[in-house]
C-alpha cells in the first residue's frame, strides 16, 4: 500500500491536507482532508494491515456548511446489525444503503462526475 497519488484529480481539487499519517511495516494509516473547487470537503480515513490484507475506510463528503452529502465506509454500525460492512450514507446518517467495496480513487471519480453536473 502506497500513499495515495491525487494528481489525476487536480482539476477538481482546490486543496489537500495530510491530517495524520503512520507508515510502518505492519500498518499504513492516514487521514486526509480534500477541499474541492465547489468548497465541498472529503474527509478520508484509511487503515491497512499489509500482513492480513485488511483494509478499513471511511470517505465522508460534506458541503461547505459541513452537511453530509455522501459517506462510504466499511465499519460495522453498532446500532444496526443488518447493515453490511460496505455501505453508504446518502444525504443523511439515517439513509444507509449497501455499497460495493470502495477506494479513494472510486470516490474521487464519483465526486468528479457529480461536480461536472453542477
Amino acid at each position: 500500500m502506497q500513499f495515495p497519488d491525487l494528481s489525476s484529480f487536480h482539476s477538481i481539487i482546490k486543496n489537500q491536507e495530510v491530517v495524520q499519517v503512520k507508515l510502518r511495516p505492519d500498518l499504513v494509516h492516514f487521514k486526509l482532508k480534500i477541499t474541492f473547487i465547489d468548497d465541498s470537503i472529503l474527509h478520508v480515513r484509511e487503515n491497512h494491515l499489509p500482513v492480513s490484507n485488511w483494509h478499513e475506510y471511511s470517505y465522508q463528503w460534506q458541503d461547505s456548511n459541513h452537511r453530509l452529502i455522501h459517506r462510504w465506509d466499511n465499519s460495522h454500525e453498532r446500532h444496526m446489525v443488518s447493515v453490511p460492512p460496505h455501505h453508504q450514507h446518502v444525504g443523511s446518517e439515517e439513509n444507509i444503503q449497501p455499497s460495493e467495496p470502495m477506494t479513494l480513487e472510486k470516490v474521487l471519480e464519483y465526486i468528479a462526475s457529480q461536480l461536472s453536473l453542477q
